[in-house]
């Protein structure tokens, strides 16, 4: 049975995945159970970031029982690489992201959702990071950092769990291709006119896996990453948003 969400809502939501294999089954399995629900059509694109394990072959499996799963290969890692790559194959009218490990809930894109009907991207904001207290310390600087840069575009900016109008693709072109893609992402939206919200979601300890994200060398290139995304913002145009199509 279909939720409160319009009858015509199709989404398309991209899953960067690297050495996911333990958590990818769970993941895609959540995101199909809200998707099913919210949604009258959806897919779901599954972008292998060159993985080691075998995260690439229980999406194919998944792949065959379940033809809205997609699998991409993205040969060159790069976690804004492997969600651009996602973004730019995704075919409808809503898109979105969200990180492969188990620390985000699917169902928490229904708020988001509403949400589009006053905003053009919609960012979830972590109320309680269920993350090691390295990780928590890095994110109050880094988040000081962005503010003191761009200015306020979110509280969350770096959350993986985003939704947003296909308009927006198609306006931007992000370059980068590490972990600055969210930073680089909304404010570029910003920059094109269009307008960010944020809602409340929730973020549960990571099960299996690492993450790498908060090891030094991580963040040391992340920094070096967001100066030069400031100076790069200087030099270059605001992304022109196009209108949208006028349906008959």
């Amino acid at each position: 049975m279909k939720s409160s969400a319009s009858p015509q809502l199709t989404i398309s939501l991209v899953l960067p995945a690297l050495n996911e294999a333990d958590n990818i089954a769970s993941t895609v399995e959540d995101c199909v159970h809200t998707l099913e629900r919210v949604a009258s059509d959806y897919e779901i694109i599954v972008v292998d970031n060159d993985s080691t394990d075998n995260t690439a072959d229980i999406v194919r499996q998944i792949q065959s029982e379940n033809g809205r799963v997609k699998l991409i290969h993205q040969p060159i890692r790069g976690y804004g690489s492997a969600i651009w790559t996602g973004l730019k194959a995704a075919k409808m009218e809503i898109v979105g992201w969200r990180d492969s490990d188990t620390q985000y809930r699917t169902a928490d894109i229904v708020p988001m959702l509403k949400s589009l009907d006053t905003c053009d991207v919609v960012v979830g904001h972590r109320i309680k990071r269920q993350d090691p207290s390295h990780r928590l310390l890095f994110a109050l600087l880094w988040n000081f950092l962005n503010r003191t840069l761009f200015g306020f575009v979110a509280h969350d900016m770096d959350c993986g769990c985003k939704i947003f109008r296909r308009e927006v693709v198609d306006t931007l072109d992000i370059k980068a291709t590490g972990a600055v893609f969210n930073i680089e992402f909304l404010v570029q939206a910003k920059r094109a006119g269009f307008r960010v919200g944020e809602v409340s979601i929730s973020h549960q300890p990571r099960h299996a896996g690492e993450n790498t994200g908060g090891s030094l060398a991580v963040i040391l290139r992340a920094m070096r990453e967001v100066l030069r995304l400031r100076l790069r913002l200087l030099r270059e145009r605001r992304p022109s948003r196009k209108p949208r199509p006028t349906r008959s």
